[in-house]
């Protein structure tokens, strides 16, 4: 099996050395209404550093050197990346987006709850969340639970990429996409429980009504006397611990929906222009919004075959570019359910990454051209890498013929052959007369330069 070492900066820089020729072969897309197959350098590097070595093993066999990566659990990977510096520039976008649109600010005091959202007691500290996986640059593949999806590597690198190539337009959907929250916000409590003797009881979910402000700040009255006593733990334990206690749950019926009306389109218009992303991304930006949560919804347990089915016709039939639809769709997925949400479940905090492995299941039954595509490409890459690896080494077939002067003819190709079997094989050496020194080095460092590269993976 491939064993990943996405995260090594040396072989970063090595790996994008050997790619430098291919970057005016690419063409750039700036928007996201603009189609998503081709790929970026950033996309490059990721695709290579995951499969370069796949290539080497038609010279070199399973004898080569193999460089097994860290994989950690999400939370974990994710707290590594959660950096301050990372956190002050994320709160910065927010500052501007509420001088942007005001009424954003609502996200400070809009409350939230376990057990889906225990990273903090405001829908801004999901938002925070969010922005931190649009910023940071975690490899998803040292994810353990997608790491171990083997099959679904270049689907897990693909979406690495578009978070990456859409950075702009998934902070605006970061900021916007909740946007219906504070209007739709309920709470529930079962009953005999202590957030029911609050008050916060609702015996007909049917007839969940909108929060006042009075019960708002009655629970987060509750919420801060709560982290008050429990002084010394951190938000998440705290936020546990509160809906244990209390088991108040916060709504947002149809946030979703109610989001994506006109009510919203003059701020998602305002926050898209502040952040320099054409307004032909509107409709787009809205779809998503629209569906959201019904996608989580619908993957959160299994692949849904239908919904992806129905997700894709929709694209269709609102004049979206269908693969940058479909593209987007798993981001924001990853970014809201995932990124976004410190999950309680059994009494220990999770992350919901079956959402993304089953989507991508899906994808694969109902549009396995997409996977296929993304194999195409793979393949030409680390052609280009391989060809450009033995151009270093100055062993191409062309340096090779103008050193020893070979003639057009079948003897370049036989010339060639036993050149290849010279780099997998240390034994077998050319005499070629008076350049076999020279030729026995070259080919003693396109084994090097080889090497390295396939210990980047």
């Amino acid at each position: 099996s491939l064993l990943f070492s996405v995260g090594h900066l040396d072989a970063r820089r090595l790996l994008l050395e050997g790619i430098d020729g291919l970057q005016n072969a690419i063409p750039p897309s700036t928007e996201a209404t603009s189609h998503s197959s081709s790929l970026t350098t950033g996309s490059l590097e990721m695709f290579i550093v995951c499969y370069t070595g796949v290539m080497f093993d038609k010279y070199f066999g399973n004898n080569r050197p193999v460089v097994k990566a860290e994989v950690r659990s999400f939370l974990s990977w994710f707290s590594a990346l959660d950096k301050r510096e990372v956190r002050e520039q994320v709160r910065a976008i927010m500052a501007r987006a509420e001088e942007v649109v005001p009424g954003l600010t609502a996200w400070r005091i809009t409350p939230q709850s376990g057990p889906w959202h225990c990273e903090g007691p405001h829908l801004a500290d999901h938002i925070e969340r969010i922005l931190v996986g649009v910023m940071s640059d975690g490899a998803l593949l040292e994810i353990e639970e997608f790491a171990g999806e083997k099959d679904l590597a270049l689907e897990i690198a693909a979406l690495e990429t578009t978070i990456h190539k859409y950075r702009d337009f998934l902070t605006v959907f970061a900021l916007t996409h909740d946007a219906a929250k504070p209007a739709t916000l309920a709470f529930d409590a079962p009953e005999k429980s202590r957030g029911a003797a609050e008050g916060f009881i609702v015996r007909n979910k049917d007839l969940l009504s909108t929060a006042t402000d009075a019960e708002r700040i009655r629970y987060d009255k509750l919420y801060r006397a709560y982290e008050a006593a429990h002084h010394g733990q951190n938000i998440v334990a705290n936020m546990a611990g509160f809906y244990d206690a209390y088991e108040i749950t916060a709504h947002y019926r149809d946030h979703a929906s109610v989001g994506a009306t006109l009510a919203f389109t003059a701020d998602r218009q305002e926050i898209l222009a502040a952040n320099g992303v054409p307004l032909a991304n509107a409709k787009l930006l809205t779809e998503l919004i629209r569906y959201h949560i019904e996608v989580i919804d619908s993957f959160s347990e299994q692949p849904d075959v239908k919904k992806y089915e129905l997700m894709t016709a929709r694209a269709g039939k609102a004049g979206l570019n269908v693969d940058v639809f479909l593209d987007l769709m798993l981001a924001v997925a990853y970014l809201d359910a995932i990124v976004g949400c410190v999950v309680l479940d059994g009494g220990k905090m999770t992350a919901q990454t079956k959402l993304i492995i089953n989507i991508l299941r899906a994808e694969r039954e109902v549009l396995p051209k997409r996977h296929e595509e993304r194999v195409r490409k793979l393949e030409s890459v680390k052609k280009q890498v391989y060809k450009d690896a033995l151009d270093k080494a100055g062993i191409s077939g062309e340096a090779v013929f103008k050193l020893l002067q070979t003639p057009f003819g079948p003897e370049r190709g036989v010339l060639m052959e036993q050149v290849w079997l010279a780099i997998k094989d240390k034994s077998h050496r050319l005499e070629v007369g008076e350049h076999s020194a020279e030729l026995a080095r070259r080919i003693e460092l396109a084994r090097e330069i080889l090497a390295s590269y396939n210990a980047a993976v």
